[in-house]
């Protein structure tokens, strides 16, 4: 394995980064069932009864929760990346696209409330960033800089 990847910080940084996604995943899935079904909800098993949730509540909760990985999983990267290259930051292409899913989000969380965006709107920018995310982990490799990343190992 290269230097970089001997570190303490790699298994932690990929693992919060992998939970994140997984919540995503699954928002972006549930954002996908709300636009087919507007009513429709999930049930929950719970000790005291059974309980349903609504597409839309859970979408959200899980976008919360990937959410929250995700910037653990920048903050985790950023420490892995002091100690591996010498800087926090240093604009590479993935660390860029990772920054502009987070951001993504970030958005999704101010737009949603706003008056004519709606549940709609709020479930299809989930399945738009989750398209970002996906470009982040995979698409990274097509662009004219993939070379120099230092997140590309061939």
């Amino acid at each position: 394995m290269p230097p970089a990847l001997q570190s303490i910080w790699f298994v932690p940084h990929v693992l919060v980064y992998f939970t994140g996604y997984s919540a995503l995943l699954l928002a972006a899935v549930a954002a996908g069932a709300y636009l087919a079904r507007p009513g429709g909800t999930v049930p929950i098993e719970n000790p005291a009864g059974a309980k349903s949730i609504g597409y839309q509540a859970l979408m959200h909760g899980l976008i919360v929760a990937g959410y929250l990985l995700m910037t653990a999983g920048l903050i985790l990267g950023a420490v892995w990346a002091k100690e591996a290259w010498g800087n926090y930051w240093t604009w590479d292409p993935k660390e860029n696209w990772a920054l502009i899913s987070w951001l993504t989000y970030t958005m999704y969380f101010h737009v949603r409330r706003l008056p004519g965006w709606g549940d709609r709107g709020s479930a299809w920018l989930a399945i738009i960033a989750f398209g970002i995310v996906i470009f982040t982990y995979l698409g990274i490799v097509v662009l004219p800089t993939a070379d120099t990343s230092a997140h590309v190992y061939q």
